[in-house]
């Protein structure tokens, strides 16, 4: 009988062919991810969207480093999604003092709306009662001044004073850029809001605030200030 050479098992194709589906169907998922990561942090703000985008960028990551350690093509792809995911992750910290800043600054534009609001109701008082009002709660009562616009938005949480914003009537004299009212210390410590004679509004940060409070115009405002804030 004769013997014949039996060829050895032929490998079946789908097994390399699936490999290769998987290291190229992961790159470009790891760089569209990584992208997706750094739009999400920048454009779309990092609160409350942070978590989303760590999860995004973290999978970015594990997905490119994966695709880079198996995939025979797509490495540019899988490389750029590693490369955007860890700069996504290293950005957040930017990120969220970037965020602080920009709600401090929208914030202080909202009370140096408040003050001017007040100036304007200080100068109808005075064109009606030919003096300035004694404090701030006066023009409450008339309903010239909602009670909401003397909460300085930076203030949390509330002081539970009467007002977040001191107020010194001005004396008779006083030159257009005396100042009349500022936010408490407690309410931003970086500077205050003020509120000037001519009800001009401004904001000076601690170290303007204070060469301003030096001036001689200013001296009583300054004292009036240090009595009602404390030492």
């Amino acid at each position: 009988m004769d013997e014949t050479n039996t060829p050895p098992p032929t490998p079946l194709p789908y097994a390399p062919s699936q490999r290769t589906r998987w290291d190229t169907v992961a790159a470009p998922i790891a760089a569209a991810l990584g992208l997706l990561g750094l739009v999400i942090l920048f454009l779309a703000g990092p609160h409350p969207e942070s978590g989303l985008a760590f999860a995004v960028a973290a999978m970015a990551v594990a997905l490119g480093a994966c695709a880079l350690r198996r995939a025979r093509r797509g490495r540019a792809l899988a490389a750029c999604g590693l490369i955007c995911g860890v700069l996504t992750i290293g950005l957040m910290p930017w990120s969220l003092w970037r965020e602080r800043q920009l709600h401090d600054r929208v914030r202080r534009v909202i009370s140096q709306a408040h003050l001017k609001a007040i100036g304007q109701a200080i100068q109808t008082y005075v064109d009606d009662s030919r003096v300035p009002p004694s404090d701030l709660q006066v023009l409450v009562d008339a309903g010239s001044v909602p009670h909401k616009q003397l909460t300085h938005p930076l203030r949390n949480p509330p002081s539970g004073r009467p007002s977040d914003y001191f107020y010194l009537p001005p004396s008779a004299g006083s030159p257009p850029d005396a100042i009349i009212a500022c936010n408490y210390l407690d309410c931003d410590p970086k500077g205050r809001s003020v509120l000037l004679n001519d009800h001009t509004v401004r904001w000076l940060d601690m170290a303007d605030f204070a060469a301003e409070l030096a001036k001689p115009h200013n001296a009583a405002f300054a004292a009036a200030l240090r009595a009602g804030e404390g030492p």
